[in-house]
């Protein structure tokens, strides 16, 4: 395995980073075909317009992910599940058919595209997605938790079942979202001229129900 750290630059366009450990590097290299990073270990490291890692893997999909950042990187349909991300951001990403199922860990994504996503079974506990796209993704059985969706796009998505527990969900667009038997707990939007009340048109609201929840509707 490879083990670089204290400000190391990664810039090759091959390679295999199998079960590699890489602290505080700087990602730099704008393709990224074919590279495997298999068990990888990141930690304190920033990726910049990385397009198409290989961050999948047949034999070993936990992959820890610590303190790192990802800005204007292409993840298209990257395998992310039952991995530890610990103070991870996504800034201005394509995240289109990623699989976050079963990850668990604190994560930041801002102005991203994450359409047909699938977070199932996943813990997005503290959990920031805003002014991001994430259409017709699949959220069955994730816990959120003080999850904040501020003013993004959950249109055609499916919470079947969930719990949306002191969620931040102003602005937030649920047109034709399947939110039936949904439980929304101690969710509150506010009240004022600035607040953004969120669409619920043409979802399915079956058997969906409030507790000290007010203005949602």
């Amino acid at each position: 395995g490879i083990n670089a750290e204290y400000g190391s630059t990664i810039n090759s366009s091959n390679g295999n980073f199998s079960k590699a450990v890489l602290t505080d590097t700087l990602w730099k290299q704008k393709e990224f075909l074919g590279l495997k990073f298999y068990g990888l270990k990141l930690e304190a490291s920033t990726a910049e317009e990385l397009t198409s890692p290989d961050l999948s893997s047949s034999q070993s999909k936990a992959k820890r992910f610590e303190g790192c950042v990802f800005k204007k990187c292409v993840l298209d349909f990257i395998d992310f599940s039952d991995s530890k991300l610990k103070d991870v951001s996504f800034e201005r990403c394509q995240l289109n058919g990623v699989k976050f199922s079963r990850v668990s860990g604190n994560v930041s994504v801002r102005f991203s595209e994450l359409k047909k996503c699938d977070f199932r079974e996943s813990n997005l506990e503290d959990w920031t997605i805003q002014e991001s796209d994430v259409t017709g993704s699949n959220f069955e059985k994730a816990i959120l938790k003080r999850t904040n969706f501020y003013k993004s796009n959950l249109s055609e998505s499916n919470f079947k079942g969930v719990v949306f527990e002191a969620v931040g969900i102003e602005g937030t667009n649920f047109t034709g979202a399947n939110l039936m038997n949904t439980w929304f707990v101690n969710t509150n939007v506010g009240t004022g001229g600035y607040v953004s009340k969120p669409i619920f048109e043409g979802a399915n609201l079956y058997r969906v129900r409030c507790e000290g929840s007010t203005n949602l509707l």
